[in-house]
């Protein structure tokens, strides 16, 4: 329909509405229409056209934007991030980050300024490299450990069962596999030394070193060097008593020293002064009335000392009262230790730790003394487990007895 039909039908709709209307006014009615609708067209289609330009800028930007913010978020979520340059020094890095030292030494330097270095004839891998830091696993031997401290750092040391947990600090680390010790001499900063024998962990300073026998499970720690020289009576500088001159130190009366617990002196080595106390107070008083740590004390002191029948009650002991105690599980890997003289109760005791702890610190010697006490006693049950050994330790102590066994 056209404008000027448009016009006509309006003016009949008025005179509907409005009655008969002089010819004058529709023509009056037509003209103002006729205007109104052409203004109106240009200024609606001037506007359109400005609303469509900006429109299509206003979208243009829009989706640029948009594509910056997801191109940024892409990047900060899937691009991977800076990790520490390195070098090696002195042997080559094998596959899988296996790094082994000749009759020279190795080294891993990294670029915060970092270094590990490997005496001769010792080995390690490097697990993996972030731009925090890198964990690194002491396979035998030893290794010099410097880690330079920055604001963000993640380092992470394995050595045999034993984590150490590094922030920026200078130490040594010592690991023999075939009598499974362990040693750590810190000579700067702080760490966490995290594995068997240490549940909650423990806070190492400089100045003191660790030693740890698995097998024993035994605990020591010593201090380095002092600055002073402690008597009885007298505590002075080293400097105040030695000399040309000796200089007089004050003396003080000595403090009471703090009565130590069993575990502390089972740390120290002092097995008999346990065994002598708990035999003064009753064996069987103790084993069933003491606490967990007193049984475990009394336990690890009579194994030190060779009374094996009171190290088994007291094991038996703790297994009954402390089931749920962490060392529980360790004192089913012992019991099978000193069972070994009866192979079916040593199998025994070996299975029921590898079913309470089948990734315990000693799953891997609990499956290999088992393998080695059936390969004597039981083929057929000697083959199951040494398959089962291979399948999770194929390179560990038991693996070539397992491989003779499957004759490969």
């Amino acid at each position: 329909m056209g404008d000027q039909g448009m016009i006509d039908r309006l003016a009949a709709i008025a005179r509907v509405r409005e009655g008969d209307r002089p010819p004058t006014l529709d023509e009056a009615e037509r003209k103002r229409f006729t205007t109104w609708t052409q203004r109106s067209g240009r200024s609606r289609w001037s506007r359109w056209s400005r609303r469509s330009r900006w429109s299509r800028r206003s979208r243009v930007a829009v989706l640029a934007m948009s594509a910056g913010l997801v191109l940024s978020l892409a990047l900060v979520l899937f691009w991977p991030s800076a990790t520490l340059d390195y070098a090696v020094e002195g042997a080559v890095l094998a596959e899988g980050g296996y790094l082994r030292a000749g009759s020279t030494t190795a080294a891993l330097r990294f670029s915060d300024g970092s270094r590990i270095e490997l005496a001769s004839q010792s080995a390690g891998r490097l697990v993996v490299v972030t731009e925090e830091g890198a964990r690194f696993s002491l396979e035998r031997g030893r290794a010099s450990i410097h880690i330079v401290r920055r604001e963000s750092t993640s380092w992470f040391v394995t050595a045999g069962p034993f984590a150490v947990v590094v922030t920026g600090t200078h130490f040594e680390l010592q690991w023999t596999p075939q009598t499974e010790t362990f040693e750590l001499t810190l000579h700067d900063g702080s760490v966490e030394l995290r594995g068997p024998m240490l549940e909650r962990g423990l806070e190492v300073g400089a100045g003191q070193r660790v030693r740890a026998r698995v097998g024993e499970r035994d605990v020591q720690i010593d201090e380095l060097k002092s600055d002073t020289v402690v008597t009885d009576e007298v505590i002075a500088p080293v400097d105040a008593v030695v000399g040309d001159a000796p200089t007089a130190a004050p003396v003080r009366d000595a403090a009471p020293s703090p009565r130590r617990t069993w575990a502390q002196l089972v740390a120290d080595g002092a097995y008999q002064r346990v065994l002598d106390e708990a035999g003064a107070r009753g064996f069987d008083a103790v084993l069933q009335g003491g606490s967990a740590g007193q049984v475990i004390a009394v336990a690890d002191a009579a194994r030190y000392r060779g009374r094996s029948a009171l190290a088994g009650r007291a094991l038996a002991a703790l297994r009954g009262r402390f089931p749920h105690h962490p060392t529980a599980q360790t004192a089913a890997f012992l019991l099978g230790r000193m069972a070994e003289g009866s192979p079916s109760v040593a199998v025994g005791w070996y299975d029921r730790y590898l079913a309470e702890a089948p990734g315990g610190p000693y799953a891997a010697e609990a499956l290999g003394r088992k393998l080695q006490l059936l390969a004597k006693n039981d083929a057929t049950r000697a083959k199951v487990t040494a398959k089962q050994y291979l399948m999770a330790n194929p390179n560990g102590a038991y693996a070539e007895l397992a491989r003779k066994l499957l004759g490969r």
